[in-house]
């Protein structure tokens, strides 16, 4: 579904439904989140709500999020982001699998 102006009651249904914050109930998996802070494609207040709804319900997996202020959605334009990153996949990795 895609968002218009003139969006229905409808179309906002259907947006729900395809919301990540739908299914946020059934998320079991461990979850690390890396975001940018300039990302205009999945903005980081997008998806530290969806953290916040995940952390606010019982029995909650692990969730660690980082922030990086000066990136956008291409985490792996500046090599200390990049590093950084990696860094954080491979200690979540090792601690979760």
């Amino acid at each position: 579904a895609r968002a218009r102006v003139d969006a229905t009651p409808d179309d906002l249904a259907a947006l729900r439904a395809v919301s990540p914050l739908a299914t946020v109930a059934s998320v079991t998996a461990p979850m690390l989140f890396l975001l940018g802070g300039g990302d205009k494609r999945v903005p980081a207040a997008d998806a530290q709500r969806y953290v916040a709804a995940l952390r606010g319900r019982p029995g909650a997996p692990p969730v660690r999020v980082l922030l990086f202020p000066e990136d956008g959605h291409d985490l792996g334009v500046r090599p200390q982001t990049e590093y950084e990153c990696w860094a954080e996949v491979r200690a979540w990795l090792e601690a979760h699998l």
